[in-house]
């Protein structure tokens, strides 16, 4: 809100996280452009992909940018940290929902994608894709119940 009051610059959201951000932090639904997963937002010469990945919230998303000739990034918020994941006691969170983020939709990115999370939690400030599959156990979890525990969640 302090930024819009100086500025008026387009917030891109993804649709399931319109309310509760208007709630939140007061800003309106003209400052909002609502998105779909798979969207593309262009900067520059720089396209970014959104990647709906619902779970730590619902319309919680990851940015995804593959520029030729150089590796492809991913800004994972509070989704996937390095050796970590975002929480899902928060209201709208859902263990079931980041599993599924997790394990079947940023697992599916090119593994040498270099992976730039919201927190950093860890001593390195980078991964890949590549090293979270081999070494995150919440990446790692493919059963439902095996994960349900990993989080500390009951059915």
């Amino acid at each position: 809100p302090r930024l819009l009051a100086r500025q008026s610059v387009p917030v891109h959201v993804h649709r399931a996280e319109a309310d509760g951000l208007k709630m939140v932090t007061g800003v309106s639904a003209s400052d909002l452009v609502l998105h779909e997963s798979d969207d593309v937002v262009v900067l520059g010469d720089v396209r970014i992909r959104l990647i709906h990945t619902p779970g730590h919230t619902p319309g919680s998303q990851c940015f995804f940018v593959d520029q030729g000739g150089q590796e492809p990034a991913l800004v994972s918020g509070d989704t996937l940290f390095i050796g970590a994941c975002g929480r899902v006691d928060l209201p709208g969170g859902n263990a079931e929902q980041l599993h599924e983020s997790l394990t079947q939709r940023l697992a599916r990115l090119p593994a040498r994608t270099v992976l730039y999370p919201g927190h950093h939690y860890s001593e390195r400030l980078t991964s890949t894709i590549s090293e979270e599959l081999r070494t995150n156990p919440f990446m790692r979890m493919n059963a439902l119940d095996d994960w349900r525990a990993l989080m500390h969640v009951d059915e």
